[in-house]
């Protein structure tokens, strides 16, 4: 109240001060001492004002020279001695005088009381800073609970503000007169005014002062009463409850509950460090306290003090996570870095990994500031201070791809271009796939070879956001990296024909495998074959196939951009031993009378995708014929089981490793292979080339039961996502599951969710293959 800050519910501390030792006479009533008269006086006032819930309006007469041992009334002679140099208060007594303020009686003995408190504050003897750091770290101990947070005595919280600014008050006051007020905020703006304190920490500490008596204004009308400061459990309705009253609202990109979080963490850091630059850190109650915005203020934190925050926090290798962090403010030309630490660690403790997110962001800002210098460090942090959401993505990104993290450290824009909304929140139709890769095609060969490998990173980068950060579902990353594949097939195969004099639509080309079933992952080969319109000479024959090696060799040779596709032409007919380019006749013909039953089952799944679309289609019909009657089921499931063991056998002879997902038992192989011998097996009831359609498919004609058919299903989906995150990571064309536990662990954090654990993975891959087993087994029994 002497503040003139006077909260909702705020208890009232009052002194009653009077002049001298004198009687009182009259009025038939015996006579008393000054002493006796305003001491009934006191309580009679005090009592009269009754406090109807605990601590509301509450009158507090406990700052009285010797607390509530001392007399409810004090004479002038008495507060002279006892707060003077010779007297008894406590340094946290006297400090409490700095708000003194005269409200009430005479205002001549008021003003004579302010004027004897400057001169014994301000001009007497000094505060003792340990006693004010023994009754703090009392009052937090008594008024705090391990693991709770408390509005006004946890460290860094009001109390801690109160103290330094009265500090700075008390300690500068007796050359700097100006600071004599009891007004907080009146103090802290003169402070900067005299040197005293920084603007920008001045803002710091005003901002954090209005936010927690904001803070506990909204406790006490939550809740009905002053006493009870602590915050509600971050993850429960009360706080939600909490932050909507004090004003936060769901209309931004973070939550009322996360918007009041990193208020809280913001601004008692900032309390903390103004303790600490001003008093030391040793005079919080609490030195180990802090979070991460504690290590962006200040530099003194101790090692083992970083540590605590950092594993706290969720980081597993702290010293580099803390020189990251420093980094990374270093670099912040804005002041904006301090909130996006926090909102940073909060959402980092979602993530698999944030160590390598923290490493990464520090390399992508560097990267940005090598090409623009400061003002682009400053767009980049002003930009995710202003959308929060931007960075929840950039971290999921840093957290999930090494691959996808390079790539963006590349070349930083991408991610503004990625996270666009009529980027990032659909699917790219074919057409504007398309469209956006024969752009590239203007400049040079070597410029267009560069620009086909940064355009497939960068759309690479725009579904690697969408299936990491939003959860898309698997089919449509599928789908659409499917898309991808044939606009740069496409685009290349126009460049590569122009070149040769060649019109593109005298060939057509047919992909098989993961492409022809729209369902290519991240790191797949690219399975084809060249058909050549019938029309085509001998002659012509020979430049086309130079023109298909020489696309072949665009997509496959390495630069210093990387690599576009393996491209496999194997399973064209005769396979090595074939033509490169097969003729319409030809390639009927091979298919009629030669082919065998696994290139069969292959061309389930082909499907043109370049150059001229409508004769590779008329082949497909032709060179089906064969998959219209059904084959004897002993002779699929002897032949499917056959390729099966083979694969293993090749697997088993390979460097050893964690199980291989696509072609251990039960694997993503399995799945394939056993829809495809049931589609050979009762052909043609479906020809579908997509595992998924043509699992449904086996379901809608009965040749699967529904739940075994929504089970492969489940299964596919799932071996499919690991493998996905496995070859996203690091752009490799790999499915065997890492055996060093700690890459166990993040694999199943990035798969599973950030509580998932290795051997949690490892259960739920294992009933996964032995279901898919299971289902070969019923379907394909075939003796030893």
């Amino acid at each position: 109240m002497g503040g003139g800050e006077l909260g909702y519910a705020s208890d009232i501390e009052l002194l009653f001060v009077y002049s001298d030792q004198g009687r009182s006479e009259g009025g038939g009533q015996p006579a008393l001492s000054n002493a006796e008269f305003f001491e009934a006086l006191v309580r009679e006032s005090a009592a009269s004002v009754l406090a109807k819930r605990q601590g509301i309006f509450q009158i507090d007469l406990r700052l009285r020279p010797y607390g509530s041992s001392g007399p409810a009334a004090c004479s002038l002679d008495s507060f002279c001695w006892y707060f003077g140099v010779q007297g008894e208060a406590h340094s946290l007594e006297r400090l409490a005088l700095a708000r003194l303020r005269a409200i009430a009686g005479s205002r001549e003995l008021g003003a004579q009381v302010e004027r004897i408190r400057d001169e014994l504050l301000y001009s007497g003897k000094p505060l003792d800073t340990r006693e004010l750091t023994e009754a703090r770290q009392r009052q937090m101990e008594a008024r705090t609970r391990a693991g709770e947070l408390n509005a006004k005595t946890s460290p860094g919280a009001l109390r801690d503000l109160e103290w330094v600014i009265l500090l700075l008050q008390v300690r500068h006051g007796r050359i700097h007169p100006q600071l004599r007020t009891p007004y907080l905020r009146e103090a802290l703006e003169r402070l900067p005014a005299l040197g005293l304190l920084s603007v920008e920490e001045a803002q710091r500490l005003a901002a954090a002062y209005d936010f927690l008596r904001r803070l506990i204004n909204g406790l006490r009308m939550l809740r009905g009463t002053a006493t009870d400061m602590y915050l509600p459990a971050p993850d429960s309705q009360e706080y939600v409850h909490l932050a909507r009253r004090l004003g936060y609202s769901s209309s931004g990109e973070l939550t009322p509950a996360q918007r009041l979080r990193l208020e809280f963490d913001t601004c008692t850091a900032a309390v903390r460090f103004a303790v600490e630059r001003h008093l030391g850190r040793e005079n919080l109650p609490d030195a180990a306290s802090g979070n991460v915005a504690d290590l962006i203020l200040s530099e003194a934190i101790a090692p083992a003090g970083r540590e605590r925050i950092l594993l706290r926090a969720g980081f597993r290798h702290p010293e580099r996570a803390y020189r990251n962090l420093r980094g990374l403010a270093a670099a912040d030309p804005t002041g904006a870095f301090l909130r996006l630490a926090v909102l940073a660690t909060d959402f980092l403790k979602h993530r698999p990994d944030p160590d390598m997110a923290l490493n990464n962001w520090e390399r992508f800002l560097a990267a940005l500031r090598e090409a623009g210098g400061d003002q682009a460090a400053g767009e980049h942090f002003r930009g995710l201070a202003a959308q929060p959401r931007r960075l929840d993505l950039l971290l999921a990104v840093f957290a999930g791809s090494q691959f996808l993290s390079d790539a963006l450290i590349a070349s930083p824009a991408v991610f503004d271009w990625a996270t666009q909304p009529e980027h990032l929140h659909r699917e790219r139709p074919a057409s504007e796939m398309l469209a956006a890769f024969r752009e590239l095609g203007a400049g040079s060969r070597p410029q267009w070879l560069a620009e086909l490998r940064r355009g497939r990173r960068r759309e690479y980068v725009r579904l690697g956001i969408r299936d990491i950060c939003l959860g898309a579902p698997i089919q449509e990353i599928m789908r659409e990296l499917s898309v991808l594949a044939e606009a740069i097939l496409q685009t290349a195969w126009e460049r590569a024909a122009a070149e040769a004099g060649l019109a593109p639509e005298r060939i057509s080309i047919l992909a098989f495998g993961k492409l022809g079933g729209e369902e290519l992952n991240y790191s797949s080969d690219i399975d084809l074959m060249a058909l050549a319109s019938p029309q085509a000479s001998t002659e012509e024959l020979g430049v086309l196939a130079r023109a298909v090696s020489r696309m072949r060799a665009d997509l496959s040779e390495h630069s210093e951009e990387g690599y576009v596709y393996r491209v496999d032409l194997r399973l064209r007919p005769y396979g090595r031993s074939g033509e490169l380019i097969a003729g319409l006749e030809e390639g009927l013909r091979y298919y009629r009378e030669s082919a065998a039953v696994w290139e069969l089952q292959a061309l389930l799944k082909a499907r043109p995708v370049a150059g001229d679309l409508e004769l590779g289609s008329r082949f497909l019909v032709q060179a089906r014929e064969r998959l219209r009657h059904p084959f004897p089921a002993a002779e699929v499931a002897r032949g499917v089981t056959e390729l099966r063991r083979a694969s293993r056998a090749r697997l088993a002879r390979a460097l050893p490793g964690g199980p291989n997902i696509k072609e251990g038992e039960g694997g993503i192989r399995d799945v394939e292979f056993l829809v495809q011998a049931l589609q050979l097996i009762h052909a043609p009831a479906v020809p579908d080339g997509n595992t998924l359609a043509a699992l449904e498919g086996l379901r809608a004609a009965g040749l699967l039961p529904p739940g075994q058919a929504e089970s492969l299903k489940r299964d596919y989906l799932f071996l499919r996502r690991i493998e996905h995150y496995l070859q996203i990571f690091e752009d490799r064309q790999t499915h065997t599951l890492p055996s060093e536990p700690g890459e166990l662990a993040a694999l199943a954090r990035r798969i599973l969710g950030p509580e998932a654990t290795a051997e949690l993975l490892a259960g739920e891959l294992e009933a996964c293959l032995r279901r898919v087993r299971g289902a070969w087994l019923a379907h394909l029994p075939v003796p030893n």
